[in-house]
């Protein structure tokens, strides 16, 4: 059972209770009356859960209406993750200073031409290379690297 039916089965009870004043059972499920103040609550408690529920976005299983395994994230570019202590030396495009390896990483999505990045750490952010190609991985502390990943 996902989390959004949960959610809205839950807020299905409570406007039912809203509704009904308790005094009601449902398999396991017994509601002891309730009064005034507190039906008006569950009634409109349950309408918000239910809403919030309906508004939910289902959670990505990785499989298509068809049965295939769908990858929604590859319809995209995006950064591989962070290689700590890596460097990918060479195949330079450019370099430049930024506050963080996260700048760093957005700054190669953002370059059709950028294929990777490597990130020198710094007393106050660092150096952000970006790459043209990928290149093979070296171990080199405080250096974080990332490859970028295409879509299929």
């Amino acid at each position: 059972m996902t989390p959004q039916i949960v959610v809205i089965v839950l807020g299905s009870i409570l406007i039912l209770a809203g509704l009904l004043g308790g005094g009601f059972e449902l398999k396991e499920l017994k509601m002891p009356r309730i009064g005034g103040p507190t039906r008006v609550f569950s009634l409109i408690g349950g309408i918000a859960i239910l809403a919030w529920g309906l508004n939910m976005k289902t959670q990505n299983t990785g499989h298509g209406h068809d049965g295939s395994h769908a990858n929604k994230s590859a319809s995209k570019p995006h950064m591989g993750v962070l290689e700590f202590d890596t460097n990918r030396q060479g195949s330079d495009i450019s370099y430049f200073q930024t506050p963080s390896v996260n700048e760093c990483s957005e700054a190669c999505l953002r370059n059709d031409d950028c294929m990777a990045m490597t990130f020198v750490q710094g007393a106050s952010g660092g150096t952000c290379w970006l790459k043209s190609v990928k290149p093979p991985k070296t171990p080199r502390q405080g250096m974080i690297s990332a490859e970028k990943v295409l879509p299929n």
